[in-house]
């Protein structure tokens, strides 16, 4: 009767709404498929419960004020029409049994049954909250990764007519009784999946937009700092946390072009936390020689030397700008995926009053590389000391190839900012401080 309860308590949290109040206010090589071992089972006589993503057109949400088209008054507007929960008429043993298909499936093949539970759990929260597609096409996917079954299926047959939630408790215990284990206790119960499928997804959403793929096991570091600032460091993704089964094998069967489209709709709800919503401005994958050298300028302008470098490099800097703006306000058209959001690709970018291919744009700013990488490289060796704020770019090694092609310009720069930093350090007085680190454009000095 007791674990009944407990059965009954956790299955609700499932579909509960999700308070907000945790978070802290090539197509087939970069995306690949599963295997049919890993894909995700739908039963037919569940499907139709499931309403599809809101009608946002992602081409739209790439755009510098996007953000703001999704908070505020703006984001009111929205969630007036798009209510956070989509699933109509939807209850707590519904998304059990969908859970528990798909639980069983992976079971069966091999994967271990805390990881199969974990990628089941999101897999139906994610349905329930309406992150499914219903067809290919909309997905945007080369490969159908939905697997439809009848209520007849060997692995869903002893769960698929039971109508009670204790009912349904108990014929679990008898088949699956590790899988109760894991939803009502345990580091990952289902109040844990409700409290943080939006923030895993949002990950996802982020990485696919800036790096080009799911997951790689040397950003897991990553994903642990994302996931702390999201949640303002009261929470972290425990040592057994199957980082490569939730962030490809469960999120892989919803496509590429829903993750845009869930994660502002989650932003409009204010289920996201500041650390994902900044990065929401993150430039896209496969151009980031631009929009990192644009990002490198912003941070060199306020050193002493910025003046003479930029009328050195006018022109390049501003079309590094000009470039890496047109990047920004257009992220999924520029990706190198674009197809899998369900756009079309922009290949182009615009000179003045030409179209020129991107390709160009990347080779006429390149220019700039060895110079910035001179100051990304004294950056990386201050980091964390002398009250000097640890940074990085995300994208950093697409400057650094460019670099190799004038390796002494940019020992010339890393030598130059450090006579600067050396020069405010050695000042006697507050007057030779201030003559070190902002001299006139004369090279005098400020007077007074």
């Amino acid at each position: 009767m007791e674990i009944n309860a407990k059965f009954i308590e956790a299955a609700t949290a499932l579909v509960e709404d999700s308070n907000g109040n945790h978070v802290y206010t090539y197509e087939r090589a970069l995306f690949g498929y599963l295997e049919v071992s890993k894909m995700m089972i739908m039963p037919k006589s569940l499907f139709d419960l499931f309403n599809e993503p809101p009608n946002l057109t992602v081409r739209t949400l790439g755009g510098i004020d996007s953000i703001d088209s999704f908070t505020g008054d703006n984001g009111a507007n929205y969630r007036n029409n798009n209510p956070y929960v989509r699933m109509e008429n939807g209850s707590n043993i519904n998304i059990i049994k969908l859970t528990i298909a798909n639980y069983a499936h992976l079971v069966a093949n091999g994967m271990p049954t805390l990881n199969a539970y974990i990628v089941a759990a999101l897999r139906a929260r994610w349905c329930f909250l309406g992150c499914l597609y219903k067809t290919r096409a909309d997905r945007a996917v080369t490969h159908n990764e939905i697997v439809m079954v009848e209520d007849d299926n060997e692995l869903y047959a002893p769960f698929a007519d039971i109508t009670n939630i204790s009912e349904l408790a108990n014929q679990i215990r008898l088949i699956h009784p590790t899988f109760m284990d894991h939803m009502t206790s345990g580091d990952y119960n289902l109040p844990w999946i409700t409290n943080t499928a939006e923030a895993i997804w949002a990950i996802s959403e982020y990485f696919f937009r800036v790096r080009g793929h799911h997951f790689k096991i040397e950003h897991i570091e990553t994903i642990q700092k994302i996931y702390m600032a999201n949640y303002e460091g009261n929470k972290t993704l425990p040592d057994s946390f199957p980082f490569a089964d939730v962030f490809h094998t469960a999120i892989h069967p919803f496509g590429i072009k829903a993750l845009p489209v869930m994660t502002y709709h989650f932003l409009a709800h204010g289920r996201l936390g500041n650390a994902m919503i900044v990065r929401l401005s993150g430039a896209p994958n496969g151009f980031a020689a631009i929009t990192t050298s644009a990002a490198a300028v912003r941070m060199i302008a306020g050193e002493p030397w910025y003046a003479d470098f930029a009328r050195a490099n006018s022109e390049l800097i501003t079309l590094c700008n000009n470039f890496a703006a047109q990047i920004l306000d257009n992220k999924y058209a520029f990706h190198l995926s674009a197809n899998l959001y369900g756009i079309s690709a922009m290949r182009f970018i615009n000179k003045g009053d030409q179209m020129i291919p991107i390709s160009q744009a990347d080779s006429e700013v390149a220019a700039l590389a060895p110079a910035l990488q001179g100051f990304i490289d004294f950056v990386k060796t201050q980091a964390g000391r002398d009250g000097v704020a640890r940074f990085s770019f995300a994208n950093a090694m697409s400057i650094q190839k460019r670099a190799h092609s004038n390796p002494m310009l940019s020992l010339r720069v890393t030598a130059l900012i450090r006579f600067s930093i050396n020069s405010i350090n050695d000042s006697e007085n507050v007057r030779d401080a201030i003559l070190a680190t902002f001299p006139t454009a004369g090279g005098t000095g400020v007077s007074g």
